[in-house]
């Protein structure tokens, strides 16, 4: 990922870790980069664990979806986002809507 660089208190997720449990530490940087050449990303947000990770901020950059969270307490909370086609204009495009998400538990 371009723009995390995983440390002892950074956890960088990206798309690759679709269905994963990433693990993390109370007091741990989560960010979460999704980025793919033919597909445009959500933000990843949080569908349950709530106030084991807290929203510090989010955005995009040029193509990629970012968020960035800190681990507040132990426990898993699952983060969700969706992507959808990017295609160009005046041409055939597929239309369909992708899930992504990932477990972070949190000790």
């Amino acid at each position: 990922m371009a723009g995390c660089h995983p440390n002892a208190t950074t956890v960088c997720i990206g798309a690759s870790d679709d269905g994963r449990t990433i693990p993390a530490k109370v007091g741990d940087s989560v960010v979460v980069e999704l980025y793919a050449s033919q597909k445009k990303y959500t933000v990843a947000r949080p569908v349950s664990g709530v106030g084991v990770l807290q929203l510090e901020g989010s955005g995009r950059l040029g193509a990629a979806s970012l968020a960035r969270y800190r681990a507040k307490r132990r426990g898993s909370a699952q983060l969700r986002a969706s992507s959808r086609p990017v295609c160009r204009k005046h041409l055939a495009c597929p239309q369909y809507v992708v899930e992504w998400r990932v477990t972070v538990a949190v000790s």
